[in-house]
C-alpha cells in the first residue's frame, strides 16, 4: 500500500510539472507574439505612409498620439504676441470684430498669463493648451487688464472658410519705399 501512495503522488507532481512547463511555454509564446506586435506597429506606419498606403493625416494623428477630432482646433480670433521686451505672457496685439475673442470680453492690451490652468510664457505653450479645445469648448484663460488679474472663458468657434473674413489672412499692402526709389516697368 505504500508503493501505491508514492506511485499516485508522484505521477500527481508529474502532471503538476508537465502542467506547470506547458503553461510557461504558452506564456513565452504570448510574450514573443506581444514583443513582435508591438514591433510592427512601432516601425510599419512611417514606412508605410509614405508609400501612400496609410494617409498622411492617419499617420501624422498616430504618431502625435492625437485623435481626429483634435486635430479640428477651435479658433480665437486674436492676433497675439510673445515679445520678450513687453513683458512676460503673451499679449494681444489685436482681436477680430465679432470673433469670439471678442464676444467674450478679450481686448488689445490684454496679456494672458494663464490658459486652462496652466502658466502661458510665450505662444508654444499657448498653442500646445489651444490644440486641445475644439470649436465650441470654452477656454479658461487668466487675463491681466491694466495690472489687475481676471479669468475669461472664451467660447471657441470655427476658422472661417474665406480668408477674406478673416482680417489677419489678408496680406500686407506696402506704400512707396521710404528711400525714394520708386520700381516701373521698363518700355
Amino acid at each position: 500500500m505504500a508503493g501505491r501512495i508514492f506511485l499516485r503522488s508522484r505521477r500527481r507532481s508529474e502532471v503538476a510539472t508537465l502542467r506547470h512547463d506547458w503553461f510557461a511555454i504558452q506564456k513565452a509564446q504570448m510574450r514573443f507574439r506581444l514583443r513582435t506586435l508591438l514591433i510592427l506597429l512601432a516601425v510599419l506606419p512611417p514606412i508605410l505612409a509614405p508609400l501612400g498606403l496609410l494617409a498622411w493625416r492617419e499617420y501624422d494623428a498616430w504618431r502625435n498620439m492625437r485623435s481626429v477630432r483634435a486635430s479640428i482646433v477651435g479658433y480665437l480670433g486674436a492676433a497675439l504676441d510673445d515679445d520678450p521686451n513687453l513683458g512676460p505672457g503673451v499679449h494681444v496685439v489685436k482681436t477680430v470684430p465679432g470673433g469670439p475673442a471678442e464676444a467674450d470680453g478679450l481686448l488689445a492690451g490684454d496679456v494672458i498669463s494663464s490658459i486652462n490652468k496652466r502658466p502661458c510664457g510665450d505662444i508654444d505653450h499657448f498653442d500646445a493648451e489651444l490644440f486641445k479645445f475644439a470649436p465650441g469648448e470654452k477656454l479658461p484663460l487668466v487675463v491681466r487688464r491694466d495690472g489687475k488679474s481676471m479669468t475669461l472663458a472664451v467660447t471657441l468657434g470655427r476658422r472661417p472658410a474665406n480668408p477674406i473674413a478673416d482680417p489677419f489672412a489678408t496680406p500686407p499692402t506696402f506704400g512707396p519705399p521710404a528711400s525714394g526709389i520708386t520700381v516701373q516697368p521698363s518700355p
